[in-house]
């Protein structure tokens, strides 16, 4: 299966009371909700061009890969976490959000593409190690999961929410 990364939308009041609760954060992400996105094995590609890196970690540009509002912090908690849920989510505030959608919806469809470059995504590590095949349907393959990003933070910041980050294994 690999690693894919689910988007839930999630408000500021609702991050505060997940907070070091690691059951609570258990059933936010286990219920069943139609509002998620899933950018599949696409996140750090879509990361990498976003940030111009593979590794990148300056806010807000890194918020797909790290940073942000952590749920969790006592270590104990974060094993319980990592043994109930199989990661260790972490949240955008809609502050957070709202910063990080103005990069996004800064970079345009010709900057996305002329961000690509598979021998650097391969020198940084960028999963999945695909890049190297030469391969048009995959700068394809990013930019349709870029589009379904900038779309669902859209909507997020007119909304006032935050979202919690799901990397799933």
């Amino acid at each position: 299966m690999g690693m894919i990364l689910i988007l839930h939308p999630i408000s500021d009041s609702e991050i505060e009371s997940l907070t070091n609760n690691v059951s609570g954060i258990s059933d936010f992400m286990s219920s069943e909700r139609e509002d998620t996105i899933d950018l599949d094995k696409a996140w750090w590609g879509v990361h990498y061009l976003i940030s111009k890196n593979g590794n990148g970690d300056t806010e807000p540009y890194c918020y797909l890969l790290n940073r942000g509002t952590e749920l969790v912090s006592d270590p104990e908690d974060l094993n319980d976490l990592f043994e109930e849920v199989g990661n260790i989510p972490r949240a955008l505030t809609s502050q957070q959000l709202k910063d990080f959608e103005r990069v996004v919806s800064e970079i345009s469809d010709e900057e996305l593409k002329a961000r690509f470059d598979p021998g650097d995504m391969m020198t940084h590590g960028v999963y999945p190690a695909i890049w190297d095949r030469d391969d048009p349907a995959d700068l394809e393959y990013l930019c349709s999961y870029f589009q379904t990003l900038k779309e669902f933070l859209r909507e997020l910041r007119k909304k006032d929410l935050g979202v919690l980050i799901d990397l799933s294994l």
